[in-house]
């Protein structure tokens, strides 16, 4: 007999992941949802999604439990240049843009949130090198990669990649930064993997989000579609709280603050939009 849950049992649980990761699983994405819980409670020897429900709420093993839950949800395919216009944005107006307004201080700041399997971060780490704007001066390339997924975390950090990571990849990039590792796999090398430090952070975690501070660019590319509109508001909030003045959030192409915050500033580059903040706080605050 299929596994279906109830309406209450449904939202008892979306509630639930909600609350923890502020993650939202609707319309077409309920039958994944579903799907997830149920490996999970087999996992568990569950028997009833209420029953899996008391377990995320009340057992001693729920924080791991809701991690190992998030992990299964949150399991997602990227590759290296996703998105043309966004990458030749980067490397014609962004970074230029970046050393100019850093030319003091000689350090820059990137920060990709929900990085995934690491291809956004190692993709910036190349768009850097091939710029060699910041080659020679003293400059300081600082390149964070964060997810909520752990598995993934560990992933990117090995470097490792199929060949599927590379559908938008020139051949003479894939020579030239990595190495080939068998069986279809592909190793990114040292020299690019040195720049991204990876760690494990929740979107949703205040906490978490105030130890990132002082940010260049924050991207943030196709992610807030699995926000609803308060999630997107807090977290597009806290990325303002991460950017330094004048700093530069990108999300994805067809994503939009629109009636999300009036905190940032949009400015047209090249077939893209960003959002800045402001170098000093509007006169209303938020």
């Amino acid at each position: 007999m299929s596994f279906q849950m109830t309406e209450e049992e449904q939202k008892l649980l979306s509630d639930c992941v909600r609350g923890y990761a502020g993650l939202v699983f609707s319309g077409a994405q309920e039958y994944l949802f579903q799907k997830r819980i149920k490996r999970r409670m087999d996992a568990n020897k569950l028997v009833s999604a209420r029953e899996y429900y008391h377990f995320l709420r009340f057992d001693p093993r729920r924080d791991d439990e809701m991690r190992e839950l998030i992990n299964l949800l949150t399991v997602n395919e990227t590759y290296f240049f996703r998105e043309t216009p966004q990458i030749e944005m980067v490397s014609r107006e962004l970074l230029p843009a970046l050393k100019e307004r850093r030319s003091r201080e000689k350090t820059v700041r990137i920060w990709s949130a929900a990085c995934s399997n690491g291809a956004e971060p190692y993709t910036l780490a190349m768009l850097v090198l091939e710029s060699g704007l910041f080659q020679a001066g003293g400059w300081k390339v600082e390149i964070f990669g964060t997810d909520i997924n752990s598995e993934v975390v560990q992933a990117a950090r090995k470097g490792m990649f199929g060949v599927p990571a590379f559908r938008g990849t020139d051949e003479a990039l894939r020579k030239k930064y990595f190495t080939p590792a068998g069986a279809g796999q592909w190793e990114i090398r040292d020299e690019v993997k040195k720049m991204v430090k990876f760690s494990q952070m929740n979107l949703h975690n205040r906490a978490q989000m105030r130890l990132m501070r002082d940010m260049d660019a924050i991207f943030c590319r196709n992610v807030l579609i699995y926000f609803d509109t308060e999630g997107k508001r807090e977290v597009s909030e806290m990325f303002h709280d991460s950017l330094a003045p004048s700093g530069y959030l990108v999300i994805g192409q067809t994503e939009s603050l629109f009636k999300v915050t009036t905190l940032y500033t949009i400015v047209p580059m090249t077939n893209v939009l960003l959002y800045q903040k402001p170098s000093a706080p509007p006169g209303g605050g938020k």
